[in-house]
Order: C-alpha cells, then structure tokens, then sequence
C-alpha cells in the first residue's frame, strides 16, 4: 500500500515539477524536458518512444518469490523480512542515443521536439524513485554534453556508499559481463572510493568518463534496479559476493572463517 502511495505521488510532483519547468524554461527552454516516466520493465519495453531505443533486451532474472528464514530476528524488522518479496522478470538493455546523468544515474531519452509525451524517463535506472527528485529532475532539466564514444557506456550514480556498492557496482560488474566491453560514467565531484572500487574490480581509468553535466551517448547500458531498497534478490547477492570475494589477494584468505570488520568511528 505505502509502495503504491509513493508512487503517486511521485507521480504528481514529476507532473507538478514539470508544469514548473514550463512557466520557467518555457516550452522551448530545454530540449530535456520529457513527458513519460515509467518504473516496471513491461511499460519500458512497450512504451512507443522507448521501444524504438531499445537495441537488446535481455533477461538477467526470471519472475520469483523470495522468502526470508532467519532463526532469530530483531523485533523492529520483522515487517520487512517476515513477508515474501515479489520478484517480476529483470531485463538488461542496451539503448540507442540516451542521456545518462552522472550524479544520480538516471537514464532518459528526450523528446524529438522541445517538448513532448515522446520523451521518456525510466525511473529504475537510478537506486530508488525518491532521487528522481533529489538529482535526478535536476539533471533530466540540464543541458547535455555529448559524447561519442564507442563502446556502450553504463552509469555508477553517488547515492550513498550502500547504494554505490550494492546496486552501483553491481550494476557495473552485471553489465561488463552481459554486454562485454563497456566504459563507466562517473560525476566528476564523486567521492575517491568510486574509483577505488572500480580499480578493485579491474575497470581500467581509461574506460571510465568523468563528468559534471548529463552525457549524450551513442549506445547507454540499462541495469533496472531492485524493486525496492533492501529488497535485493538473493541471487544476485550471491553472484556480486562471490565476484568480489574471487578478486580478493590470496594472502586475505577466501575460507568461510574469515571475517571482516569495519569500523564506523570516524563516519558522519
């Protein structure tokens, strides 16, 4: 119930902020201003203005129902563990001339005119809907830079470390083994640990793009997200764990006794 509220009304602050932009920008102020935005993997790939974009479709997971069986649990999380998760089928795609914001990771094709219903946001390209209106409008709103790069290029958004990790890096590490070859978009203000952890799964500096504004590629990677925060699908958690684990130094040690311990003492 509370997942269908949100998306209402993030439905009506995306329409209210794009009356905004109108009075603001006026209707030839931005060749970004779109008029769809869609959130399951049915309405991307039937959408008119997001069918034609669409170079491969490939499935990444099948449709499950996942349950969690944990022998002890804190009471204040049963509500979220204590239920099923609905999966439906996952797909990855590899989109002809999309903008991808660096900030936020959205992935958006604009209008063929200023401004029209032809555009098309998908919202599952960034780690959760609520950064649509944190980064993400602001970046569907800003002027692009082009680029022509050869390779299909695939975003790793600053969402915060568990998102950039989890959902981000995932991302990346999915797409290189799906589509092969492909070059990493990152904001040019993200923190030092996005590269580090790029360099740790062996993205070379060279195949990555920095940038502070939105890029207009040739060929975009698209790797939906979960269905929602938390709820990851156990078996992609096993895939990234054992990818990461598998790039580990020997002299670390990869047996089940090992265990690694992160100190939080000096976060904010």
């Amino acid at each position: 119930m509370l997942n269908l509220i949100s998306r209402v009304v993030a439905k009506f602050r995306f329409k209210l902020f794009r009356l905004f932009s109108i009075l603001i920008l006026g209707r030839n102020g931005s060749g970004a201003i779109v008029g769809l935005y869609v959130c399951a993997d049915l309405e991307f790939a039937s959408a008119p203005s997001a069918k034609k974009r669409i170079l491969r479709r490939l499935i990444l997971s099948e449709p499950c129902v996942q349950t969690f069986t944990f022998p002890e649990m804190p009471e204040c999380w049963k509500a979220m563990f204590l239920r099923p998760a609905v999966f439906t089928a996952r797909y990855a795609y590899l989109l002809d001339d999309v903008v991808i914001g660096p900030d936020s990771g959205v992935v958006f094709a604009p209008p063929q005119s200023c401004l029209g219903d032809d555009g098309i946001i998908y919202v599952q390209s960034m780690s959760h809907h609520y950064f649509l209106f944190q980064d993400g409008i602001v970046e569907v709103l800003r002027r692009v830079q082009r680029s022509n790069e050869d390779a299909p290029v695939c975003a790793m958004p600053c969402a915060g470390y568990y998102h950039e990790l989890l959902e981000g890096l995932f991302r990346v590490v999915k797409a290189r083994e799906v589509f092969g070859r492909i070059k990493v978009l990152v904001s040019s203000r993200c923190p030092k640990y996005i590269m580090e952890m790029l360099d740790f799964v062996g993205m070379e500096r060279s195949m990555v793009i920095s940038s502070e504004m939105p890029v207009r590629v040739k060929k975009g990677v698209l790797i939906p997200r979960w269905s929602d925060c938390g709820d990851n699908l156990k078996s992609d958690m096993l895939f990234f764990r054992d990818y990461m684990v598998s790039k580990l130094p020997v002299e670390c040690g990869r047996g089940e006794g090992i265990k690694l311990y992160i100190s939080r003492r000096k976060s904010r």
